[in-house]
């Protein structure tokens, strides 16, 4: 049964408020300091759902495509969701994905919480994507299917990528949701895909769904940052894979793609089960002693979405990720300071490894 955003701002408003540590200091993290004065004015967002069906002032969060007017400081993954106040209600329009629009409730809900009390945090409601949506919108309201015939693709970090991709420009349109660039290794074509709005949790599986069908992939490799629920493990160190992930309860296996070439001399891999969660808001100390106790050691919202959508696809999948985070233990480097220069060396030395591991991935096909 998914656990509903409701659920964690009850937790955060417990007498015992120990267990939300976690949740209310990821919830300060992932609100960016250039975002927090923005999380309730500008943007253009109309509003979807009339007054009568929505509380007064309210928080609405809904689901609608980015503006472009975000900020640019990377080529990938800037789209951020933005807010309109409309009467009563401030409206926040997400990328219509069921686990993006409730991670964004459970944010926002969070921060009030932290700044103006319960009551307030319990103005944030949120309305389920309907069924096809995300698919729908991916296909009619981006350049996707721009994207041309392929038989790899490689997305995520993608711009990390410039030993594979000739550091050669990315197609689409600077201003489009996608980016890409092909490139030929042997007699396999592999596009490199870029995302300029973030495919959260299941935005990404639907992601795996279109771009099977329309580009004829049979490969899905994933390259991106994940938590670790394993004390010992220093963030931005180690690369993490695996061939198992929970979502939702519902274990999913599939052949990690990618093993083979990792298991090659110098290369610092942790191989082991992961679990998927829809908000980093819902990491918290309880769900960290079940995950442990069930042997998850990795946690993010996006790779069980993917091996899932690929399984069900009848095509391959690998992932291959950097250790970004520690769950389980406070290390100096985490997600709070992801451009200190000690952060920034570490995750280099690790980018250059998973591009020489992907080059030999792709040039033994």
């Amino acid at each position: 049964m998914r656990w509903h955003w409701r659920d964690a701002v009850q937790m955060l408003n417990a007498e015992n408020e120990d267990e939300g540590i976690v949740a209310l200091a990821l919830a300060l993290k992932c609100l960016p300091r250039s975002n927090r004065r923005h999380a309730y004015h500008g943007g253009i967002a109309p509003k979807i759902f009339s007054n009568e069906d929505t509380p007064s002032s309210g928080i609405l969060v809904l689901e609608k495509p980015h503006s472009s007017r975000e900020k640019t400081d990377k080529p990938f993954n800037w789209m951020r969701p933005t807010a309109k106040q409309v009467g009563d209600d401030i409206c926040i329009q997400c990328f219509p994905g069921e686990d993006h629009v409730e991670h964004y409730a459970a944010l926002l809900a969070a921060h009030l919480r932290i700044t103006q009390g319960a009551d307030r945090a319990r103005d944030v409601f949120y309305r389920p994507v309907p069924d096809g949506e995300t698919i729908r919108t991916l296909r009619e309201d981006t350049n996707l299917l721009r994207v041309p015939q392929t038989d790899i693709v490689v997305t995520g970090l993608v711009h990390r990528l410039g030993d594979l991709t000739g550091n050669a420009r990315f197609e689409g349109g600077n201003e489009e949701e996608f980016g890409w660039v092909l490139k030929q290794f042997g007699d396999q074509k592999v596009l490199f895909l870029g995302c300029r709005f973030s495919f959260w949790g299941s935005i990404s599986g639907d992601l795996v769904r279109v771009l099977a069908q329309h580009t004829g992939a049979r490969r899905v490799l994933y390259f991106g940052k994940l938590g670790t629920t394993q004390p010992h493990l220093q963030p931005n160190r180690w690369l993490a894979s695996g061939s198992t992930s929970t979502i939702l309860g519902r274990e999913v296996k599939w052949q990690n793609v990618l093993e083979p070439s990792l298991r090659g001399p110098d290369i610092p891999i942790i191989f082991g089960k992961h679990e998927t969660l829809p908000s980093v808001l819902f990491e918290t100390k309880n769900w960290l002693s079940r995950s442990t106790s069930f042997g998850h050691q990795f946690v993010d919202p996006e790779v069980g979405c993917m091996a899932l959508a690929a399984v069900q696809s009848g095509i391959e999948f690998g992932y291959i990720h950097a250790i970004s985070d520690n769950v389980a233990s406070k290390y100096d480097e985490d997600l709070s300071n992801e451009r200190q220069k000690g952060v920034l060396k570490g995750r280099a030395n690790l980018y250059a490894i998973v591009n020489r591991v992907l080059h030999a991935h792709l040039d033994s096909l």
